[in-house]
């Protein structure tokens, strides 16, 4: 049996023989992320998941508040993330996606550090076997990125 479902305003999802199938649409828009940002923080697979695809339709500010949101998630739900980082199967800015704590942190390196090393904390709580590659991808990133808080 064929579903047609909508997830977001601009992602449709056709579900046939059991195998999802994501349309293509136009260019992702802020109010698809801003659809998605309170079930994406609540841990929502298929919030998450609608992120990591919009993600592949955006650019500039769009992109940006997307990999906020996606960062955002990893304390609370570090496997959710990383399975849906793994699933989503393509080249992400690795930097852009762990280390952007947004707007609120601007200029304030403690606390950037602080979130940062939070977000390690949490992804080493993963065992995962299948997920320790890009576990331990995420977690170079931000270490790298915590150095470079550290002001002297």
């Amino acid at each position: 049996m064929n579903r047609l479902r909508i997830i977001a305003p601009m992602i449709t999802v056709l579900l046939i023989a059991g195998s999802e199938i994501f349309a293509a649409q136009p260019s992702a828009t802020e109010e698809d992320v801003l659809a998605l940002e309170s079930s994406a923080l609540a841990g929502q697979r298929e919030a998450i998941r609608s992120l990591f695809i919009l993600q592949t339709r955006s650019d500039g500010s769009v992109s940006e508040h997307i990999d906020i949101l996606l960062g955002s998630t990893i304390r609370k739900y570090p496997q959710v993330f990383l399975e849906e980082l793994k699933s989503a199967d393509r080249k992400v800015n690795m930097g852009a996606l762990v280390g952007n704590t947004g707007p609120s942190l601007v200029d304030r390196f403690e606390d950037q550090a602080m979130e940062l090393k939070g977000r390690r904390d949490a992804l080493l709580t993963v065992r995962d076997a299948s997920l320790i590659e890009v576990r331990d991808a995420c977690i170079r990133e931000l270490d790298r990125q915590i150095v470079s808080t550290v002001r002297p």
